[in-house]
């Protein structure tokens, strides 16, 4: 059983019992209170003979609106079966409640000005007829500013139900009162029985990651461990993607020479940088998953190279590794529209880029082909495609935040997919494939909320599949061809890359190792095919 967490008295936990609206103390006194955790572990695991209904719960969150530095507060968080107002409360995901009760967990996240005292993570068991109980989290104020606390409810083992982000503003004069918000937009499915959720967590100063690992019952309880750097994370990623760079630009050594570097490479990624209790978890229940959803908000570490050993290879070969983000849809039904190739011309684009383009269209269908920036922009806002590939270079500018562009006639920067396109996608969710070299990236090589996959995921992109590095022609070229292929045929999303990963194995080659996909791996594809003038 987890230890339990320093949290407040219960009194004053629950203003009553018809709001079930949790309440801030004044003065919080930390005991070890363990009438929050009522059950053992063995009661985490009920007896699986379900309702046969899907239950419908909504999460409520409070926490000051400010605090001041050096200060203690709380926020606190519920499940309950139905919401007093349509504006203070957000619905979760229907998920089954079996009649012995459901294991559940919220989880804490904070960054900015404020550290979390108590655990990050509260279990809480769920009847069918009855609300959770409140979990409680407690954080210190820190210098002024803001802290961003984000609240996460999962149904045990790894179905994601929902989220809620909470700013309080760190100040030397308090205001009174309580916030409530609604929670980012929330899962639209849940995860296989055979996937593992890994959520990677960097705090304020990338000094400091915490793990958290969860997936089929055979896992048990999720496992959470933290992992210390010496340097700050983007250093660490910097020096990684320059050496794999630098291996896809071309190096003096052989085929085989390249496989020791890559193979050695992701080795030394595996120990010094995943905790030694993660990697215990994972090596004991491989033969029990068969696919590592990694989740996070912001991650420039390519871990697409873990290689546990020798006789298990590279993990994205024994499992699909994919990527998603909190807070984002996943689709099952993507691509409702026609096809979009972005093909800058010849003197700016990659020397296979219209071979690339060509084979595409034999594929999965002809489409517009898009060489001008202005003509880009307009097809965004007409948000009509259901696939847009870019076939071009992706050029990073160190030292600028959001400078990442991709070479056209004009270049096309990411700020210019800002935050008023939030969700203009959604009709069609279309697949953002960008097979350029470090696409995932912003100046500092951040996959997530920042860099390309964040900015179209957050315009209603249905998936997207991009480069952590450096990509070869030739390589690039095989990997599309491959992954289209399989969608041509039906094949899921995840099925379609893991097989164009597995199938791209040329000697000395990182490429197809290079790539990484954001998006729900049963997704399939539903694309128009139209005529092109």
């Amino acid at each position: 059983m987890l230890p339990p967490a320093p949290v407040e008295a219960a009194s004053g936990l629950v203003t009553s019992a018809e709001s079930k609206v949790v309440e801030r103390l004044e003065r919080p006194s930390i005991e070890l209170l363990d009438a929050l955790w009522p059950f053992a572990a063995s009661d985490l695991t009920p007896e699986l003979r379900t309702t046969g209904q899907l239950a419908a719960r909504y999460l409520c969150a409070t926490a000051p609106r400010s605090a001041q530095p050096g200060t203690r507060f709380v926020v606190g968080a519920q499940l309950v079966r139905q919401a007093l107002a349509q504006d203070l409360w957000i619905a979760l995901r229907p998920f089954d409640i079996p009649e012995g009760g459901r294991a559940l967990a919220i989880d804490a996240h904070v960054s900015g000005s404020a550290t979390l005292l108590s655990h990050a993570s509260y279990p809480l068991r769920l009847l069918p007829e009855e609300d959770s109980d409140p979990a409680r989290f407690e954080f210190e104020a820190a210098a002024l500013g803001q802290a961003r606390i984000t609240l996460r409810a999962f149904a045990l083992p790894s179905d994601y139900l929902g989220q809620i982000t909470l700013s309080i503003d760190i100040e030397d004069r308090v205001g009174a009162g309580e916030q409530t918000v609604k929670s980012a937009p929330i899962d639209a499915s849940s995860l296989s029985d055979r996937t593992a959720l890994l959520e990677i967590n960097p705090d304020a100063e990338q000094r400091r990651l915490t793990f958290t690992l969860r997936g089929p019952a055979a896992m048990g309880q999720d496992t959470t461990a933290t992992l210390t750097l010496a340097q700050p994370l983007s250093d660490v990623a910097r020096g990684l993607q320059h050496k794999l760079d630098t291996i896809a630009k071309g190096t003096p050594l052989s085929p085989m020479a390249i496989g020791k570097l890559l193979a050695g490479t992701g080795a030394d990624l595996w120990k010094r940088m995943v905790p030694s209790t993660i990697r215990s978890v994972l090596l004991d229940n491989l033969d029990a998953i068969d696919t590592l959803m990694i989740v996070g908000a912001d991650d420039p570490i390519p871990w697409e190279l873990l290689f546990p050993s020798n006789r298990i290879g590279f993990l994205s070969d024994r499992l699909l590794v994919t990527r998603w983000q909190f807070g984002g849809t996943r689709q099952l039904r993507i691509g409702a529209g026609s096809p979009r190739y972005v093909l800058p011309e010849t003197k700016r684009a990659p020397p296979a880029a219209l071979a690339e383009i060509d084979l595409v269209e034999a594929l999965v269908g002809k489409g517009r082909r898009i060489s001008a920036l202005d003509d880009l922009l307009g097809e965004l806002d007409l948000a009509r495609f259901g696939l847009l590939h870019f076939a071009a270079h992706n050029i990073v500018d160190r030292g600028m935040p959001a400078t990442t562009w991709v070479k056209l006639d004009q270049p096309f920067q990411q700020s210019m997919l800002g935050a008023n396109y939030d969700g203009h996608f959604q009709g069609t969710a279309p697949l953002v494939f960008m097979n350029a070299c470090n696409s995932s990236a912003t100046e500092l090589m951040w996959v997530g909320a920042t860099g390309w996959p964040g900015r179209f995921l957050s315009a209603g992109a249905g998936a997207f599949v991009g480069s952590m590095w450096q990509v070869r022609d030739g390589g690039a070229k095989d990997f599309a061809a491959r992954f289209y292929g399989g969608l041509a045929k039906g094949q899921s999303l995840g099925q379609a890359f893991s097989r164009a990963r597995q199938g791209a194995t040329a000697q000395g080659d990182p490429t197809r190792l290079g790539y990484t996909m954001f998006g729900h791996p049963a997704a399939t594809m539903t694309l128009t095919r139209e005529e092109v003038q």
